[in-house]
């Protein structure tokens, strides 16, 4: 069994340490932080969206620093 760590996205923007909002094709979008899960990688069947590798590196440092 392969698995994944998914972070799900919204259109509520909230501004604080649990979300990361960033620009999706001209629209605000929210990364809950917060809401890490590890899914089953067949779960993963449609492709939903590709986040540039700098918008990436943030969310990953907001995700560092809510585990510390």
């Amino acid at each position: 069994n392969r698995t994944a760590w998914v972070l799900p996205m919204s259109t509520k923007i909230k501004s604080n340490s649990y979300y990361h909002v960033f620009n999706r094709d001209g629209k605000l979008t929210s990364v809950l932080i917060s809401q890490l899960k590890l899914i089953s990688s067949k779960r993963l069947r449609n492709f939903m969206y590709k986040m540039s590798r700098s918008e990436f590196s943030l969310v990953i440092k907001k995700l560092n620093n809510l585990l510390k």
